[in-house]
């Protein structure tokens, strides 16, 4: 009887306010930053920034690419994230489809006037580029990857 009882105790308490932990996303981080300079005249000079990556994490979203001209900003990882296209700060600066379970390499390029008709980046300054795996459903990053530089030369 103590165990029908007990039995029937555990099953209506079951499900009463206990939440089911969720598994916590396993993002990546970038590997190999590679930052290039595309001169191509006054209005098309960008950088052209590279790096490998594997997510087979099906939450992932893309790829946030940050960038600042400041050392100290740069190994403190308390950059500029660099906007989408379509400038939704929620969305990935590069949205990439999940998973995939191979290393790939990926290239994103940005000019001067990313943003409109202000230019971004300055004749002759250095930048520092790094980049983080991105979750949109979670709002979470991968840890960054290693930062790299580029001399913007318009």
């Amino acid at each position: 009887m103590k165990n029908l009882y007990l039995s029937i105790v555990l099953f209506l308490t079951a499900g009463c306010g206990l939440e089911t932990p969720q598994a916590i996303p396993r993002l990546y981080p970038p590997n190999g930053v590679q930052v290039f300079n595309e001169t191509a005249g006054a209005n098309n000079s960008s950088f052209q920034i590279k790096w490998w990556g594997i997510n087979p994490e099906s939450e992932f979203s893309g790829y946030n690419v940050y960038y600042t001209d400041s050392l100290v900003e740069a190994q403190s990882y308390t950059a500029t994230k660099l906007l989408c296209v379509n400038f939704n700060p929620s969305q990935a600066t590069l949205p990439v489809s999940p998973p995939f379970n191979i290393t790939r390499q990926f290239t994103f390029n940005v000019n001067k006037y990313a943003y409109g008709s202000t230019a971004i980046f300055e004749n002759g300054k250095t930048y520092y580029f790094y980049v983080t795996a991105y979750n949109r459903i979670r709002g979470c990053e991968s840890p960054t990857s290693l930062y790299s530089a580029g001399v913007f030369y318009d």
